[in-house]
């Protein structure tokens, strides 16, 4: 838990660092030039973004720039890589405060690793390995120009460690000048849960317990908060990586705040939550380790992200309790090890399907479609296999909100997989030869291997949290239904089985249990109920594990080999929201993923070896619904609508009308109906319905019986239902989630509105 009231519990995704030898690692200062390879550098404890510029240009410049252009994958054992190797570790190794030291060189929009001091030893990274980049990696890009820096301290993740750190990068040039690659330093420390308690307890010794019992509400000027505000501000300084200090105590059931490290800065933080004295936090389930720290020294397991308003924090928390001159306990100090940032808010990415076809076009053109061809099962660790790989891999990181991309060929009557740009990476991917459904039953799928084609596709997904027999949150069920059902009744059949399931066997469960009594236990529990309720097609379970999430029981394991073992890795993405929620709390949301596909040639251009696919997905939301309403809306001639009458629907002004909105609802993926309606002396009735023209599709005039308040309001100003639920319209049932905005006449009056309906059609 953060000073911060609302914790979102998102755990970051991370670049991929590299992690050494624990213990306390002080700072570089700025390096004079031109020291002999391995020598130490004289810096400082605490460097400055200013002398990790320095310390990076003055590495790089000891870089051979010729030698480093030339490695290309599978040169790891040449001597060339090992001079460059050596020599980025004797830097270090004379200099213990360096954590980390790697070359990189940019591939398409992204970067690839070159040289990793650490390749050979832990998770090193090797020639080729893609970096993945987000908008957020200003410093990182800006260091391929000139010597650029994080702009502090922050906290990072690899394998099991946590560490924090603040990067330098500066570009490395060849005998000619040119830069050919970057170099990039971090200076920090590694954190461990001890390492931790031994902050927060030593903080915690610090402050006067019997001045903190005092204060109240109202103190924050006096000098007994100002002496406890100025020894948090102090501890903070003396420890790099630091981001926030503040004590709490209890408040009843409660908690609240006493003095906070933050409080009358001018900090981005203390402009918009920093507490003052009584500030109430309430606890949640999530909460256990915080409260220990009453009683002892504890520490959060994980790194986790806080966020409120525009700002987010990502950090790793201490506590350790505050005692009076008694050895009572008056409250708790917790000390933040991280980062935080001002994050505009931006609109998911929703692709369309010409841009997906255009994208799998372009992927398509870069595989080489003989090597393609000539893949056979086993061959996942090939040259050949790799390659594509690796190749896949870098497109989809240049190419933000590509979620997967892999290849496919037909093998008689079906089709099956052939590379997986996830295959190896631990997260669930698909090998040679695994079978897919017919192509026969995807016409999208199928037209892929002639010419490049798209789908779109609609899925509604439950969850619910899964706690052990203390109320712990061990994991979350997931339910993906294959028939009609509103958000409501979802959330609650989540909610069910999620309460029927062992939290505590479900903790305990590790890879290679999946064949114990306590797996198969669970296991059956899932299938048993997904037989008596038949709307469910698919259902697991899945937990948090460090900064990603991991399946643990499926409910078709051992009958499907497609099925994911315990520790298959989920790495959440954007739209993931509902999912993050459903550790918490009951949720559902419905899904549109939108994909791409071209065929893959050979060489000579005329034997198709087989088709590439990418996945795009984006959550239905009631602001996205109220967006698309809004845009429609003003897509409509309020003038023709007012006039329109009943028996106008051959006419042209309604033709118009009815088929700019047809054109809407194609243009935009997951949209499944858009009509307009007015409010006649209260009696709300439709006017123009894009499908008008098909079965059971209400013509201008026809009273509309169901609404709420959401739609009433939409006459005013855009709104939209907060839920998703199911309605029938003739032999067509749908799940749909609707949003609404005003629709106005060349004078402003409102003459109408336009619904816009996003779900899928069973």
């Amino acid at each position: 838990m953060t000073q911060q009231n609302i914790l979102t519990g998102l755990i970051i995704v991370i670049v991929a660092l590299i992690i050494v030898a624990a213990g306390i690692l002080v700072v570089l200062a700025p390096a004079g030039t031109g020291p002999a390879p391995g020598a130490a550098l004289s810096v400082p404890e605490a460097p400055t973004p200013d002398q990790m510029k320095s310390l990076a240009a003055e590495i790089a410049g000891q870089i051979d720039g010729d030698a480093l252009a030339a490695l290309k994958p599978g040169d790891e054992n040449t001597p060339a890589y090992t001079a460059v190797h050596d020599q980025l570790n004797a830097i270090r190794a004379a200099n213990p405060n360096i954590l980390y030291i790697y070359t990189v060189r940019k591939a398409g929009d992204g970067a690839e690793y070159i040289v990793d001091a650490d390749y050979g030893i832990g998770f090193g990274a090797q020639i080729g390995y893609a970096c993945n980049l987000t908008d957020a990696d200003v410093a990182f890009r800006a260091g391929f120009a000139g010597p650029s820096a994080e702009p502090g301290f922050y906290v990072d993740e690899w394998g099991d460690a946590i560490y924090t750190a603040i990067s330098g990068y500066a570009p490395v040039r060849d005998s000619s000048g040119a830069i050919v690659a970057m170099l990039g330093v971090d200076v920090g420390r590694v954190i461990t849960e001890e390492s931790l308690k031994a902050l927060a307890g030593e903080i915690a010794g610090q402050i006067d317990g019997d001045a903190l019992a005092a204060l109240k509400p109202g103190d924050e000027n006096t000098p007994a908060y100002t002496a406890v505000h100025d020894r948090l501000s102090a501890f903070r300084d003396a420890n790099p990586g630091v981001l926030y200090v503040y004590t709490m105590r209890k408040a009843g059931n409660a908690t609240e705040y006493v003095v906070d490290a933050d409080y009358g800065s001018s900090s981005i933080h203390a402009a918009r939550v920093a507490a003052g004295i009584g500030k109430v936090y309430v606890p949640t389930e999530g909460d256990a380790l915080f409260l220990a720290g009453f009683t002892e020294p504890s520490a959060e397991r994980e790194i986790y992200t806080a966020e409120w308003d525009d700002v987010t924090a990502t950090v790793i928390s201490g506590y350790a309790p505050v005692r009076d001159s008694n050895g009572t306990i008056v409250g708790l100090v917790g000390v933040d090890i991280g980062s935080e940032k001002v994050i505009a808010k931006t609109a998911q990415k929703v692709f369309t399907p010409d841009e997906m076809k255009a994208l799998a076009a372009e992927i398509a053109g870069q595989i080489d479609g003989d090597a393609h061809a000539a893949l056979k099962p086993g061959d996942e660790k090939t040259p050949a296999y790799i390659a594509i790989r690796d190749r896949l891999d870098v497109f989809r990181n240049v190419n933000p909100g590509v979620l997967y991309v892999y290849t496919m060929r037909n093998a008689g009557d079906i089709t099956e997989y052939v590379v997986d740009a996830d295959y190896g990476s631990g997260s669930y991917a698909f090998a040679i030869g695994d079978d897919s459904t017919p192509a026969k039953e995807d016409p999208a799928l199928l037209a892929g291997f002639t010419q490049p084609a798209s789908g779109t596709y609609t899925t509604v997904y439950g969850y619910a949290p899964i706690k052990n027999s203390g109320g712990a949150v061990t994991g979350v069920v997931c339910l993906y239904v294959n028939g009609p059902i509103a958000q409501e009744d979802l959330e609650a059949l989540a909610a069910e089985i999620a309460g029927q399931i062992d939290g505590d066997a479900h903790a305990a469960l590790k890879p290679g249990d999946e064949t114990t009594p306590a797996f198969t236990a669970i296991r059956d529990r899932l299938d048993a109920f997904r037989t008596a309720n038949p709307e469910i097609a698919y259902i697991y379970t899945m937990r948090k594990a460090g900064s990603a999430t991991e399946y643990v029981v499926d409910a078709d394991y051992g009958s499907d080999d497609s099925a994911p073992a315990i520790g298959i890795e989920y790495i959440p993405q954007d739209s993931d929201t509902a999912f993050l929620d459903g550790f918490t709390r009951p949720s559902a949301a419905i899904y549109i993923t939108v994909s791409g596909y071209a065929p893959i040639k050979g060489a000579t251009g005329g034997d198709v070896t087989g088709v590439v696919c990418l996945d795009t997905e984006s959550l239905v939301t009631p602001e996205r619904v109220k967006a698309l309403a809004t845009e429609a809306a003003a897509l409509i001639d309020g003038d023709a609508i007012a006039t329109l009458k009943p028996g106008d629907e051959k006419t042209p002004a309604f033709t118009a009308i009815r088929d700019r909105l047809a054109a809407f609802r194609d243009a935009n993926p997951g949209v499944i109906y858009v009509y307009t309606m007015r409010n006649v002396n209260g009696t709300v009735e439709y006017v123009v319905d894009a499908d008008y023209g098909s079965v059971d599709t209400p013509g201008i005039g026809e009273v509309c019986n169901d609404t709420g308040a959401a739609m009433l309001a939409g006459f005013k100003e855009a709104s939209a239902e907060s839920a998703f639920v199911t309605e029938q319209w003739g032999n067509e049932t749908a799940t749909t989630l609707s949003g609404y905005a005003p629709v106005k006449d060349s004078t402003g009056a409102v003459v109408g509105l336009v619904g816009v309906d996003m779900g899928r059609l069973w």
